[in-house]
């Protein structure tokens, strides 16, 4: 599969969870498994089993229970007030890196690994990835950015 195709999934799938968040749900299981491409090769988001709806009128979580590797930072921390949509970006983040990368997110921490995957998409990933989850890019800046890059995705988005 060639950079481009990869680089168009991971675009689907960003606004597939896009779609998601404006209905206030949030996934907390991505990962590629999770992510599966129809015989047209068309991302799309599966295994809802530990999506939740966030309450009217809330905009945080206490609990996270995305699998290892695939967890932002902040879900290990303490205090307990989390943005799932923030940490979903994350985990979709972990995930475009991994397929990008063929290394495994347990074993290998993804900032440190981006030396082998094309500028341009390390670039977007390096801000995908940030350890501080408001210092980190929303999907919606993702996608701005990832358009920038290829003006034909706009079909997508």
């Amino acid at each position: 599969m060639k950079w481009r195709d990869l680089e168009t999934q991971n675009n689907q799938a960003a606004v597939s969870l896009r779609s998601l968040h404006k209905k206030n749900i949030y996934h907390q299981n991505l990962r590629p498994e999770n992510i599966l491409l129809n015989p047209r090769d068309v991302a799309f988001i599966s295994d809802f089993g530990a999506a939740c709806l966030l309450s009217e009128g809330c905009d945080k979580v206490d609990t996270w229970t995305a699998a290892p590797g695939f967890r932002g930072p902040e879900a290990d921390k303490e205090d307990g007030q989390l943005c799932p949509f923030q940490l979903d970006t994350y985990s979709l983040a972990v995930s475009m890196w991994q397929v990008l990368s063929g290394l495994c997110p347990v074993k290998n921490k993804p900032l440190d690994h981006l030396d082998n995957i094309p500028p341009q998409y390390a670039a977007l990933l390096r801000n995908l990835l940030l350890p501080d989850p408001d210092m980190r890019w929303t999907l919606d800046k993702f996608l701005t950015e990832a358009l920038e890059l290829h003006p034909d995705l706009s079909c997508f988005l």
